[in-house]
């Protein structure tokens, strides 16, 4: 059984509010509408943030966005004591950051500059100075993390356009290729179609086009490059390739020749 007590104090101006807590207090899953920073200033405890678990000690910092599920919970049952920084105001344009990271341990140069801002504003209650800290580093977090999607996104496409060329051959759909990159297959469409200009299945078409011109250039059958290509006939193989090209397979194959004869 517990036998130290909770305490909180609240401290609120303008935009953000600080919470201090020492606590023994077991949080359940919640979230919070804001955009939350949390020190953990000593103790221990066990984080939770979508399924992901955190050893937090002294000096630790985490950081939760608004409707973030987490819960937090003391280690071995021991009395913690923790600062929660909540942003409001100009702070809610950091609701859209996707972050890639909840927690900067004490040794991490983000967290430590979060930490010194929190010791240096509760030494010497300067408000001012505290917010501005934190604004400037929460901008570079949100260009990190703007950085770090941009760069991730990049490879999920590079591995759905991969997929696409090395499966041309197979009749593939928009939920296979999401499957595939572990994307919603909405999410890849809209995706795609910014970073590639075209939709996953019209870039898979094109791709059979490509396919086609260099086999007739070998002098591939038709009826076997309908069949390879997984087209249901030769017909359909001749009217997407002539809808994509703008000349039937026969006349691109003689055009071929007549330029190289």
């Amino acid at each position: 059984m517990f036998n130290e007590k909770n305490m909180i104090t609240f401290f609120r101006k303008d935009n953000i509010e600080i919470v201090k807590g020492r606590s023994v207090h077991l949080f359940p899953k919640h979230i919070h509408n804001v955009f939350c920073i949390g020190i953990i200033t000593d103790g221990e405890v066990q984080l939770f943030v979508k399924n992901q678990e955190y050893h937090l000690s002294k000096n630790d910092v985490y950081i939760i966005p608004p409707f973030t599920e987490h819960s937090i919970s003391p280690i071995n049952r021991k009395q913690y004591s923790y600062v929660a920084i909540c942003l409001y105001g100009e702070f809610t344009e950091l609701n859209n950051i996707l972050l890639h990271k909840y927690v900067y341990k004490a040794d991490d140069e983000l967290g430590i500059k979060i930490l010194e801002a929190y010791q240096s504003f509760d030494y010497c209650q300067d408000y001012s100075a505290f917010e501005d800290i934190i604004e400037q580093t929460l901008e570079r977090l949100a260009k990190a993390e703007y950085h770090l999607n941009y760069q991730k996104n990049k490879e999920i496409i590079r591995s759905a356009v991969n997929f696409i060329e090395e499966h041309i051959e197979n009749e593939i759909d928009l939920e296979e290729i999401s499957d595939y990159v572990h994307m919603s297959k909405y999410h890849l469409l809209r995706l795609f179609k910014k970073q590639i200009g075209v939709t996953p299945y019209q870039f898979y078409l094109q791709e059979k086009v490509k396919k086609i011109k260099l086999e007739l250039i070998k002098k591939t059958p038709d009826v076997d490059l309908a069949y390879g290509l997984n087209f249901s006939d030769q017909s359909h193989l001749c009217n997407t390739f002539k809808k994509h090209v703008g000349i039937t397979p026969v006349q691109y194959k003689n055009s071929y020749n007549r330029i190289n004869c």
